[in-house]
């Protein structure tokens, strides 16, 4: 297998994204397409936290004549139709009339993998299976390449259990034995680094496109040119030696700043991510922001997670999630109820505090 990579901006996608996929030589087998981005959260494409709506209408450009299906599923405290409004995929899907689904409503079918039973979409298995995801860091797996990408496929008990039955590395690789995308092409044209993957990271004007037909080697490419060593992040098998089309591995070398390991920050209020799910760090993320955390100088930090413990240094502390109730109650700290609470829940922090 072979990873092929280009330069692009938001100007020239069109022609970059074709000039990707002809390098690689990629010819679709099947005449549905499904293409799966990553739209964890209701963000415009300029935050870099969702795929590129322009990488999308590329895509659609190249696949034109064919049927096409894009669908996400969102994070579990976000609903997954607003957050595809709020990123333009459904002005997107309506321009060029493609079906845009919620893959938590979407039929399923039942496969073996490690851990028993496990429903994904049948779109998946039916269709030409696009994975589209972001070029990220992230404080809980390191990175969101296109193996973390395909935990979107999951119905929302069953990934709130890759954190808390399983161990997300080992889940992840799990899940990516029993289904592999046909194609994966990574929007590296406006990457996070930091403390990705939402808006605690930084943007990074990276300015790459990377596709292959194994998600595992493309997964191992763009960990090179983020840094990292082979085997360095747990959930991606070390692939050496990956060959290349288009620029080598040197040529697109762009070290990223790394994630803070399980913690970040908005404004003065922090989080402690103890195997929380993505729905509490998501919760927290935008509830925050939307109640205007920037105005207040007093520090807050947050807990969640089912290994959530009392930090050895904090300011304000709170729990959040179902999983830090008996925390809570044990050191009667203020707690926040929900699975995941919702990111209005989060001014009720605030208002505990008197901020």
């Amino acid at each position: 297998m072979t990873v092929s990579i280009v330069r692009a901006d938001l100007e020239n996608v069109k022609t970059q994204v074709k000039a990707l996929l002809d390098q690689l030589g990629y010819k679709p087998k099947k005449e549905e397409i499904f293409l799966k981005p990553n739209v964890v959260a209701p963000q415009p494409s300029e935050t870099a936290v969702v795929t590129h709506i322009a990488v999308m209408e590329a895509l659609l450009e190249y696949f034109a004549g064919r049927k096409i299906v894009i669908g996400e599923g969102s994070s579990c405290a976000q609903d997954t139709m607003t957050a595809l409004t709020v990123a333009g995929y459904v002005d997107l899907a309506q321009r060029y009339h493609v079906e845009l689904v919620d893959l938590g409503q979407v039929e399923r079918q039942t496969v073996r993998w490690e851990y028993g039973n496990l429903k994904l979409p049948k779109l998946a298995f039916t269709h030409e299976y696009v994975n589209v995801p972001k070029m990220k860091t992230h404080v809980q797996t390191m990175v969101s390449l296109g193996m973390k990408n395909q935990k979107g496929l999951l119905a929302n008990p069953t990934k709130k259990n890759f954190h808390i039955k399983h161990t997300l590395p080992e889940a992840i690789r799990a899940l990516n034995e029993v289904v592999q995308p046909d194609l994966t092409v990574m929007d590296g044209i406006l990457a996070i680094e930091g403390d990705g993957p939402g808006r605690a990271g930084r943007v990074k004007e990276l300015g790459l496109l990377l596709a292959g037909q194994d998600v595992v080697e493309v997964d191992n490419a763009a960990l090179q040119i983020m840094g990292f060593a082979l085997g360095e992040v747990p959930h991606i098998p070390p692939r050496e030696n990956v060959a290349t089309v288009g620029l080598t591995l040197a040529e697109a070398k762009d070290p990223f700043l790394r994630a803070k390991d399980n913690y970040f920050n908005i404004g003065n209020a922090s989080l402690f991510s103890m195997r929380a799910c993505s729905g509490c760090l998501e919760a927290f993320a935008f509830g925050f922001i939307k109640s205007g955390i920037f105005r207040w100088t007093e520090r807050v930090d947050v807990v969640a997670g089912i290994e959530a413990r009392i930090p050895a240094e904090h300011g304000h502390l709170a729990c959040f999630g179902k999983c830090t109730k008996k925390l809570a109650e044990t050191h009667k700290i203020v707690h926040i109820d929900g699975c995941p609470p919702q990111p209005e829940d989060v001014v009720k922090i605030l208002e505990a505090f008197g901020l």
